[in-house]
């Protein structure tokens, strides 16, 4: 945490690592290209449009000088959240957090968390991304949502459900519609993930059947959405699926390492301990009411990404 030598010999081997893991899980990978593209169209303002591992071109400029700055600036005590997880004691924890974490002096210079704002998205965006390497071609749609907020999961709870009713598996209302009834697609999803600490997104995917286009594999795509705004949620698939929900939580609890995970994720994005412990009741509390609120306040074209993800056209 403190420290720590780089040489720039350092720099340069641990420079060409980072480009080696991009190459390998971004730039061999046309999915992973086309989702960059999809999350720089959705967030135009906000940080969140930007890889975390970064781009490449800025990536192969990374220095020494870059290293240490960010280091210097953000690794000390006052900004680190230590989770341990096991057969361990709360006042074992504390002792040797304070024997090997204590003695190392706070950053008073530490920036404060400052936050850039997506502005109002009033209007759709699309795109299309083409790589000759795309064997199966798929449509996607993303729409800001709202995050989990500390004292304030409710909403985020509700698309939690939402995401399971119309994508969550072969239950799911998207399957059941394109995959068994019209036979449209091949596999459809529905995703939402609020452990965020801005908005956060809403996604679907539908990868077409056999000679149907991705023009027509969205419309079916946005005929279901609008049959659902209308018909609503089905009270038995809402209980499964909040049974389905509570029982994973409970297997969940097995695992220490994804219990250390979850607290971790949790509170580095502003939620607390407290939010953590509420979660499973707050979504057990959802109702029909707050999942069709969710879906009507998020499933809006006007902030919406669409994109199309195929193989090059071949040229005659």
């Amino acid at each position: 945490m403190r420290n720590a030598r780089l040489s720039d010999e350092d720099i340069v081997t641990e420079r060409q690592v980072i480009l080696e893991e991009r190459a390998q899980r971004t730039d061999n990978n046309p999915r992973a290209l086309f989702g960059e593209q999809m999350n720089a169209a959705q967030y135009m303002n906000h940080r969140y449009g930007v890889p975390i591992i970064g781009w490449r071109h800025e990536m192969e400029t990374l220095d020494r000088e870059d290293a240490l700055s960010f280091y210097q600036t953000h690794y000390s005590p006052n900004n680190a959240i230590l989770i341990v997880a096991g057969d361990v004691t709360p006042d074992a924890v504390k002792a040797l957090a304070e024997k090997h974490y204590g003695p190392i002096a706070a950053n008073p210079e530490l920036p404060p968390r400052l936050r850039s704002e997506e502005p109002p998205q009033t209007a759709e965006r699309r795109l299309i991304y083409r790589d000759a390497r795309v064997a199966q071609p798929s449509v996607s749609r993303s729409y800001l949502a709202a995050e989990r907020d500390a004292g304030a999961q409710e909403t985020a709870a509700a698309l939690t459900v939402l995401a399971e009713i119309l994508g969550g598996g072969q239950t799911s209302v998207l399957s059941e519609k394109l995959q068994f009834e019209t036979q449209t697609a091949i596999y459809t999803g529905a995703f939402y993930s609020g452990v965020s600490m801005d908005d956060t997104t809403f996604d679907f995917v539908v990868v077409p059947a056999e000679g149907i286009s991705l023009e027509a594999a969205e419309a079916a795509l946005d005929k279901v959405i609008a049959e659902f705004l209308t018909t609503g949620v089905d009270g038995a698939q809402l209980e499964r699926i909040k049974m389905q929900i509570r029982a994973a939580d409970i297997y969940a609890r097995d695992d220490v390492e994804r219990a250390a995970n979850r607290y971790g994720r949790a509170l580095t994005t502003g939620l607390t301990v407290a939010d953590v412990q509420a979660w499973p009741e707050i979504l057990q509390a959802v109702t029909a009411d707050d999942v069709m609120a969710a879906a009507r306040d998020v499933l809006d074209r006007r902030r919406s990404v669409t994109g199309w993800l195929m193989a090059e056209e071949v040229s005659q």
